[in-house]
């Protein structure tokens, strides 16, 4: 009988800090809640005051911001310009060059002996592919 009684207790107890918990988070809850508004409002007062001190500073500084940011943009899209490939024969074998150089951008392995009479003529003088995809795609017909 002592135990249950003990048990009883207990979990009495536990219900009632459980509530205490639950009303305390609550209580606190709204304080955090009107200290983070208080901190807002003073936040936006000082920045109030500063940008009404410095709008001419803020204006050369953001004009000059936003030209060397266009800058910036200008110089990433020419690195996001799609490059050409060229499919050309270098002897018995062809061979890939990337962009206007001559330097080879690999070698394929392919003979040209291997490709129809056709393509042999076009890729003597070179056959053009606009991104990789297209090029890996010819390739992968080719190749044995």
């Amino acid at each position: 009988m002592r135990q249950i009684r003990v048990i009883r207790i207990s979990f009495l107890i536990c219900i009632l800090l459980a509530a205490i918990a639950f009303c305390g988070g609550f209580y606190f809850g709204n304080i955090d809640r009107d200290s983070a508004e208080m901190v807002t409002q003073n936040t936006t007062d000082i920045y109030e005051q500063y940008s009404a001190a410095g709008d001419e500073a803020e204006a050369e500084r953001t004009a000059s911001a936003d030209d060397s940011a266009k800058n910036d943009i200008i110089e990433s899209m020419t690195d996001l310009s799609p490059d050409v490939y060229y499919l050309k024969a270098n002897g018995s074998y062809l061979f890939v060059y990337r962009g206007s150089s001559s330097d080879v951008y690999f070698e394929t392995g392919i003979r040209l002996s291997d490709l129809p009479e056709s393509l042999q003529e076009a890729a003597v003088n070179g056959i053009t592919f606009d991104n990789l995809e297209e090029l890996y795609g010819f390739l992968e017909n080719y190749s044995s």
